[in-house]
């Protein structure tokens, strides 16, 4: 690892989360009369229209503000576009924020308040994605980190549990978590950090670590062939450089 120079902060991701994606109960999709998965916000709406009309819970939310805030960024980068979503993020342009295409991702988000259920506020996203686990409800917007609630109830992502990029799939908002070096003067802890980075970057670390995790894998040289249908969806995507963009 290269010696840290004054004032830079160097840290080593570990993987790549998706942050757009719409997990639905593809029971309650199929009960409800729903026989192709939305890939517009019309026809997302008249789809819960028929989950609502069948008695579950249309659009499952976490009542918690990051969560929200999750869910306007899915409704913004699908509804408004890729270069609004930036001019907004990335260049702070308050004209974007008066643009039509701001306007029509906000009344989308607006709309959705008529298909939620009353117990959203203050309730936990794993909570919340329980509902789609155990088909009481048809869709969240989260990240993909809900892949190891999946896991752990013993089901498979993309096979019980549906996934799709909001809304049809063609950009990927990416987060990540990373491990910060601080500056040490130590050898031994300096070879340590070494260790470390090596190991979070090897190869044989990183599709193990994204198929519990539920991310893919920061490397483009592995392969990835064991991960499931979700992950693959994602790395697809990933691999077109235009439609990536950064997380709020």
């Amino acid at each position: 690892m290269p010696s840290p120079g004054t004032g830079h902060i160097y840290a080593v991701p570990v993987h790549n989360h998706g942050q757009n994606w719409m997990w639905y109960s593809k029971e309650v999709l199929a009960k409800s009369g729903v026989t192709e998965v939305p890939n517009n916000w019309d026809d997302f709406f008249a789809a819960m229209d028929k989950v609502k009309a069948a008695g579950y819970i249309p659009i499952a939310v976490a009542g918690q503000r990051w969560l929200e805030q999750v869910v306007f960024n899915n409704v913004l980068i699908s509804a408004a576009g890729r270069d609004t979503y930036l001019s907004i993020f990335r260049d702070l342009d308050v004209e974007a924020v008066r643009s039509p295409e701001f306007r029509k991702a906000a009344e989308i988000f607006g709309r959705m308040r008529d298909y939620l259920d009353p117990g959203f506020p203050g309730r936990s996203w794993n909570n919340t994605f329980n509902l789609i686990l155990t088909n009481q409800a048809a869709v969240q917007f989260i990240g993909d980190f809900v892949k190891g609630e999946i896991l752990a109830a013993g089901q498979t992502p993309g096979v019980e549990v549906g996934c799709q990029l909001t809304m049809d799939g063609s950009t990927f908002i990416i987060s990540g978590d990373t491990f910060v070096f601080p500056k040490i003067d130590d050898p031994r802890v300096r070879a340590a950090q070494d260790l470390l980075a090596k190991t979070i970057v090897a190869a044989e670390t990183q599709v193990p670590f994204s198929r519990l995790k539920g991310s893919v894998p920061i490397r483009t040289d592995v392969d990835t062939s064991s991960l499931d249908q979700c992950a693959q969806a994602g790395i697809a995507v990933l691999s077109n450089p235009e439609a990536q963009v950064p997380t709020s």
